[in-house]
Formats: C-alpha cells, structure tokens, sequence
C-alpha cells in the first residue's frame, strides 16, 4: 500500500514539475544575460560614470520595454525605407601606410562607416563620405578597436576631434547611431575618440551603445533591421568587455546580411574571437548565415598570418567563403626598394591568403593595396554580385624592375594574378604586431 501511494505521488507531482521547470528556464525571453562587467565605467571608457557621455537607452533611443527590437539598445523598426533602384554598394578604402582599414557600405540613402582607416588615410576618407553620404546623415558609425589604424583617419585632416573630424569635413550634419568596443587605449584613443569625435555626435544626437550593450540578453538575435531584406547582426565573441592581452581580440564583429549574401566583419579579431563565434554560432544549432548564402569575407587583421589570427583553416571552413579581400596600405619602403628588404609589418600574409583563397578561389581575392579602392555591388533584386577596384589614387605604388607598375593594369585584378604577388614583401608571416 506504501509503494502505491508513493507511486501516485509523484505521477501527481509531475504537471507541477513541468510548470516549475518551465518557469526557470530562459526566464528573461531572451538568452542569458551577460557577465555583469558589461556597462562599467572601465567598459565604457571612463574612469568615472561622471565623465562618460550618455550611454543610450531604451528611453534615450525611443524604444520601450515592450519594443520588438532584438536589441534594447538598437532601432526598434527598420532604420530605411528602401526606394526604387536601391541596391547595396561595399567600398573597402583604400589605404596609406602601415594598416589600415575603413569600410563603407551604402544601401540607398543609408550608410554604415566601419574604422576610418590611420591618419595618413583620412583624405580618402573624407573623400568617399563626402562624395556618397549625399543626404549628410551617417547612419551607422562603428569603431571596432581602440588601434589608430582604424580610428586615426577621423581626425588626421581639416576639423578637429571636438569639432566632429573628418565627418564634418565630408559635410556630415547628422550621426544616427555610434557602436564601440567600449574599451580605453591611451590618451590618443580617449582624446581622438572617447572625448573627442564620439563625444561630438553625442552631444548632436547620436545614440550610442558598446557591444557588449548591442548584445546583451540577446546571444543569437541581436539584429537591427535596415530593410526587410538587408540587416546587421552584431556577434558576441564573448570577450566584449574584458580587456584582451592584444585588443585586437576586443574588435566588435558583426554580419551584414543582403538578400542571400553575407559580409562578415570581425575587424583585427583574432584566434580567441573567431573560436568565440564558432563556438557560440554552430552552424548545425545557431547560424548566422543561412545554407545556401554566398559569404564576402574580409580578412581578419588585414590578412596576417594564420598563426594566431583569424584567417586559419578552421575559420575557413566555418564560414565558406565565396569573395574575399583585405585592408592595408603599401608600406613605402617596400615599394620603393622593389621590398628587397621587405617590413614584416606588410600585409597581407602570403600564408593568410592562401588560407582564404583555398575557398574562395584564387580569382576571387583582393586587395585594395593593389586595385585602389575595392567596389563591391549588389543587383536591387540581391541576385547579381560585382567586385573590382578603382584603380591606386592615394597609396605608394610599387616598382618591377625599376618601372612603377601601372595602377590602371591592376585595377580589377585579383590579389594572385597582380605583379605584387611575385615580389619579396608578399611573405608569409604570424599575427602581426597591430
């Protein structure tokens, strides 16, 4: 009698069981929250919450609590209307010196400024924003990592870093959103920057979030929606926040999706973000990008060696790229000397991009050292994709025999096939030093 008691007990019990688990798991909607240093004064760039800029919320932004947005911190709509004829443009800058990379990526009227390259390229920069940011509204400001090759062309020409820098040169009224990685870097950092060109559009209304913001409690749909068709998903790499040995491992990472096309953009990460997204983004539970997608892929790190970079085989095969490029200036002497003597600091790597090129083919990567600037397209309907260059305005050349090789004879070449891929400063190499 005992043991049919005790038997009907707990078949009883298990409705309640059910209604209890179900209460604790996942209670917040959404994924778990993130580690609590997320929004700290050292996160942010402050020492004091007295001395930071407002930090937007979901007030600040005009998104309520019962906002559908996935993110508290992001647009709780679509941030376009998209017009007939519309269609997706990629410029990846081309760059001076050592470095750099800056990305601007336009869909109609809206536009996204990812890095603004190093200070010897603020002059393209500036260029490019004032040329196809017509409406005078950046929509989407991102710096991915506090290294002056990604932030020192904001502020290297014309307008000061309290006056707005570069953007106000190109003509650039308006700043709708600015995302960083939220970390400090040295008073070049906090001054360009922290306290100087993000200070500015917040001060004339830019809303402004960290990453760690951008994802938190939303681990695998923090998505801010341009159309119905074009997107950004920021990633979380799970070090947004705390302070890498190398901050590098602190770039923001991000997908911007178009239709069937993908442009994953991890800045200068590393071996400790990319085995965070591949970790945390399981093609098989979590992906970011659909089967079937065709993937843009740009180097991580302008292309350093695979080493303790991003662009190993792994990662490779994770993402599958179809295109790939990287970012980085003709360092000066390596063209001029013929790099009988090549810096190690040249990017990209030989071995980083035969690791990509093993997937994209080797007429699918390029580098806009040698074609100039990189334009990217896409068809209105998403269907047609286009890459070529415009040819080097700005950057070092490079010689063959004592003769200045051609920009136009390079233009549209991919990285393989050019001139620069048979001389000694394409070498292989390890992660490089920024």
């Amino acid at each position: 009698m005992e043991k049919e008691f005790n038997r009907k007990t707990k078949w009883w019990l298990l409705p309640l069981l059910a209604l209890f688990l179900a209460s604790c798991v996942n209670p917040w909607g959404t994924s778990a929250p993130s580690s609590s240093n997320e929004g700290s004064s050292a996160e942010l760039g402050s020492s004091s919450a007295s001395s930071s800029p407002a930090v937007a919320t979901s007030s600040s932004i005009g998104v309520s609590s019962s906002s559908s947005s996935a993110s508290a911190y992001g647009p709780s709509g679509f941030m376009y209307e998209k017009k007939d004829g519309d269609h997706l443009q990629v410029f990846a800058l081309e760059m001076t010196g050592t470095f750099g990379d800056s990305t601007l990526f336009k869909y109609g009227d809206w536009e996204m400024l990812i890095d603004a390259g190093n200070p010897s390229s603020s002059g393209q920069v500036r260029d490019f924003l004032k040329e196809y940011v017509t409406d005078h509204e950046l929509d989407v400001l991102l710096i991915t990592h506090p290294h002056s090759d990604h932030f020192g062309g904001l502020v290297a020409s014309g307008n000061r870093a309290e006056e707005g820098g570069v953007l106000t040169d190109a003509g650039i009224d308006k700043v709708d959103y600015i995302v960083d990685s939220g970390m400090t870097n040295g008073s070049q950092y906090d001054d360009c920057w922290i306290h100087g060109v993000r200070e500015y559009w917040i001060a004339h209304g830019a809303q402004y979030c960290t990453a760690a913001q951008a994802v938190k409690d939303h681990l695998y749909d923090a998505v801010w929606k341009v159309t119905s068709d074009v997107s950004i998903q920021w990633l979380n790499t799970g070090t947004y926040g705390k302070k890498q040995s190398n901050l590098n491992n602190n770039s923001v990472c991000l997908n911007l999706r178009a239709g069937t096309y993908d442009f994953p953009m991890v800045g200068d990460a590393q071996d400790i973000e990319v085995d965070g997204i591949m970790n945390t983004y399981s093609r098989l539970l979590h992906p970011f990008i659909e089967s079937g997608d065709t993937v843009v892929f740009k180097a991580c790190h302008h292309g350093s060696g695979t080493a303790d970079s991003g662009n190993s085989g792994a990662f490779m095969n994770y993402l599958e790229p179809s295109y790939g490029w990287a970012s980085s200036g003709i360092i000066a002497n390596n063209g001029a000397q013929e790099a009988s003597t090549p810096s190690t600091q040249q990017h990209p790597y030989r071995n980083a991009v035969r690791a990509i090129a093993a997937k994209t083919g080797d007429e699918n990567f390029y580098w806009n050292g040698t074609n100039g600037t990189i334009d990217m397209s896409l068809s209105e309907d998403f269907e047609g994709f286009a890459i070529g260059g415009e040819g080097r305005k700005y950057g070092y050349g490079y010689n063959i025999g004592g003769v200045l090789v051609s920009p136009e004879s390079e233009r549209n070449a991919p990285l393989l096939s050019t001139e620069w891929a048979t001389t000694g400063a394409f070498i292989d190499g390890g992660g490089g030093s920024l």
